[in-house]
């Protein structure tokens, strides 16, 4: 995704690039649709594996639409790659990936391999913050921070990052561990969530270029939140039209994180940057 949004804003005038983002979100969000229902479908008629096999011929043919349709940008610029915070920050990320997944599982929160891993991560961090405050050509520039709009929407992104991911994957495990659904059903449930984000994520799209970034901000913002609250109330004996609302109304509101908007202001005033703020913005989304 960071490529694809770098690469809309390299074809694509900055004055049309938030409809092209947001039109971009609308057939990922689509995409997120049939996705869990094709998975569903594979695992329980033919087999687990080929949820993998599958992506084979998908990316076969994408990369030969790529190699025939995109036509790059004629304009291209020697950059240095800042090879000491690519070492510290993917470190980083493994130790403190390893240490939330195996923390509470295989190990004990308080155990030595834990609480190791999250030191590293720490002092790497460190590291990483150092070495791009000294690079000339950063992975990540701090400058872009100075502006409260990015660094904001940055911060929500985090949390309702973090939040959406939760309902992904518990959802579905919720459907069949709790109420006994099959793996269509918990397919089925995903799907409001999705057919909300794709009617927002174009909308989203076209509002940046219009309206200011609180204006758009906080609307979806509620209903993710109201979403989110409404799943915390779900019991055992809650009926399937309940779970469906909700994650409707979750995929209504998940648009907190702005991509439209966002990249068009951050494209107007440092287009050069653009290939950094779209690492940033995949580091936030995993993490969170």
């Amino acid at each position: 995704m960071p490529i694809a949004f770098t690469i809309i804003f390299d074809v694509v005038p900055r004055e049309r690039a938030g409809r092209f983002s947001g039109m971009f979100g609308a057939v990922f969000r689509i995409a997120s649709i049939f996705g869990p229902l094709l998975g569903s479908f594979i695992t329980e008629h033919i087999s687990w594996r080929w949820v993998f096999y599958i992506n084979v011929p998908v990316g076969i043919v994408t990369f030969i639409l790529i190699a025939f349709f995109y036509h790059e940008s004629v304009q291209h610029v020697k950059q240095r790659i800042d090879w000491w915070g690519v070492f510290t920050l993917v470190p980083a990320i493994v130790c403190m990936t390893f240490a939330l997944e195996f923390g509470g599982n295989q190990y004990a929160w308080g155990s030595a391999p834990i609480v190791a891993g999250f030191i590293v991560a720490g002092l790497l961090f460190a590291e990483f913050v150092w070495a791009e405050i000294k690079a000339s050509e950063p992975i990540v520039s701090f400058d872009m921070f100075r502006n409260r709009a990015f660094a904001g929407s940055n911060l929500v992104g985090v949390f309702s990052g973090a939040a959406y991911i939760v309902a992904v994957i518990y959802i579905p495990i919720y459907i069949q561990g709790v109420l006994g659904g099959s793996a269509i059903n918990a397919g089925l449930d995903l799907l409001p969530m999705m057919l909300g984000s794709s009617l927002t994520a174009p909308i989203g799209g076209i509002l940046g270029n219009k309206l200011s970034y609180r204006s758009i901000l906080a609307p979806f913002a509620v209903l993710f939140i109201l979403g989110i609250l409404l799943l915390t109330t779900l019991t055992p004996t809650s009926a399937t039209w309940q779970v469906m609302v909700y994650m409707a109304v979750v995929g209504l509101g998940h648009r907190t994180d702005l991509l439209g908007h966002r990249d068009v202001r951050l494209g107007r005033q440092w287009k050069y940057r653009l290939v950094p703020f779209q690492h940033l913005h995949a580091l936030r989304s995993t993490q969170g």
